[in-house]
């Protein structure tokens, strides 16, 4: 017995259909419908579907699986007959009008830390992931309109996620968590979301073992000093929680579950009365073990929100021989979605130099914050290839580690990190805003230890 189709997954139905059977002309037809050809359709869509629209407008609904089976196959009779006659821009209108009308639905969605691959049913079959469209405070409401031909355009509280395309592509898969845009209630009433990096330490040393057989790989097999690094962990979360840091940003490789279990058990102390509280999330110093190298993302309490794996091996020359770091990825994508800030991803290191997958990220899956961590010997390809973040309106975290000096020549480096702010103009300046050795405590003669820098990316609170 097949499954009972709900409104989510008519409306995927229809828009592979869309995209199946027009182009870039037909998406630029739909925005110059004549008004008495929009009056027509509003006409015809009135009569025929008034459990819907009313006089050419939206109705609310607010529990979309409340809908009767009947109702269903009424739409599945429309949607064969507009195909079957070619009517796309007739289907286009109706699907423009069930957005409008499912938009109360989407209100405060969560997954409750869950992972989705849509709100449709169908989103295997369809190879459509049909999602809540969350806004970012910083992100030009036209711009991508303006600057590409796209079904998405259609929409304006969904947006989908072609993932046939996605994945032929770049062969990876993508899952969703949604959050409440409350998680960052002190971000949105200062109107500033504040992000904390952090290098951890500088004297962690990776012991590496080289193999040779078809290809030459290496492996991490133990990285130095695991109690300093813990100590230093705990107490640059305590350090940005002093400074009301909303999101915190530890390096590649300078983690262990050791140190993943003594932050989450600090963010389960719960502040006292009149304390500040912990970052709403934190994404871990990545660990590498058992052949990947992965990114845990916390939420204030310690809960697990996300793991992101790196997928693509960094490589080096040793005596002359070139060596590809040892992992096996999972090619598969974790989105963080959340009102405010849009929809997050996680980039490790060398996989933000993989401008087909960055390209991709931004385009198809529409990243607004972008955070990588890094142990990297150098900067420049992070700084001149993330510059197509720009024509996204997407921020990019990205946060390296003084450590990684121990496998290069350098004595210094003159950038350790940078938080690169785009989008439309607010009371935060926008630009890139980097940090180096020359603010290290060190330079002062103390330990390393609190390394912690800051910056405000504009929040906005909006009201549906």
């Amino acid at each position: 017995m097949s499954q009972r189709k709900t409104l989510y997954d008519m409306m995927a139905i229809m828009i592979r259909e869309l995209l199946e059977n027009t182009d870039n002309r037909f998406i630029r037809n739909f925005f110059t419908i004549s008004q008495k050809k929009r009056e027509e359709f509003d006409g015809f869509l009135s009569n025929y579907f008034p459990e819907f629209i009313k006089e050419g407008n939206p109705k609310e609904i607010s529990y979309p699986y409340g809908i009767s089976e009947k109702i269903i196959e009424k739409i599945e009779g429309f949607t064969k007959s507009c195909l079957e006659e070619e009517n796309f821009l007739l289907l286009a209108e109706f699907l423009n009008k069930l957005d409008s009308c499912l938009a109360l639905s989407l209100r405060n969605y969560t997954t409750e830390y869950e992972e989705i691959f849509g709100l449709n049913d169908n989103w295997k079959e369809q190879e459509i992931q049909l999602l809540p469209r969350c806004y970012c405070s910083w992100e030009h409401k036209g711009k991508a309109k303006n600057s590409s031909y796209s079904l998405n355009h259609l929409l304006n509280h969904f947006y989908f996620i072609d993932t046939k395309t996605f994945h032929r592509a770049t062969g990876f898969c993508v899952s969703h968590i949604f959050i409440r845009e409350s998680i960052f209630q002190r971000a949105l009433e200062r109107q500033a979301l504040r992000i904390g990096l952090t290098p951890l330490y500088d004297g962690a040393e990776l012991t590496l073992i080289y193999e040779e057989k078809e290809n030459c790989v290496f492996q991490v097999e133990a990285v130095s000093d695991l109690e300093i690094r813990k100590v230093n962990a705990v107490s640059i979360l305590e350090k940005a929680k002093e400074e009301e840091v909303d999101i915190l940003c530890y390096p590649e490789m300078l983690g262990s579950p050791m140190i993943l279990k003594a932050l989450q058990e600090r963010l389960q102390k719960f502040p006292e009365e009149g304390e500040k509280p912990y970052p709403s999330l934190v994404a871990a110093p990545s660990c590498w073990q058992n052949r990947s190298n992965k990114t845990i993302v916390l939420d204030e309490m310690g809960e697990v929100l996300c793991v992101q794996g790196k997928q693509h091996p960094y490589s080096f020359l040793n005596n002359g021989q070139e060596y590809e770091e040892d992992i096996e990825g999972d090619r598969h994508i974790c989105l963080i979605h959340c009102n405010g800030i849009g929809r997050i991803a996680i980039a490790i290191c060398k996989d933000a130099l993989i401008r087909n997958y960055i390209f991709h990220m931004l385009d198809i899956l529409k990243v607004t914050l972008l955070i990588i961590p890094s142990f990297s010997t150098g900067f420049f390809d992070f700084e001149t290839n993330l510059e197509m973040c720009k024509a996204f309106d997407c921020n990019v975290v990205w946060v390296n580690t003084c450590s990684a000096k121990k496998i290069s020549e350098k004595k210094a480096f003159s950038l350790l990190g940078y938080v690169l702010k785009t989008g439309k103009r607010s009371n935060i300046k926008n630009g890139l805003w980097p940090f180096g050795e020359e603010e290290c405590p060190k330079r002062e003669g103390k330990e390393c230890k609190d390394c912690l820098y800051t910056q405000d990316m504009y929040m906005e609170y909006r009201n549906y």
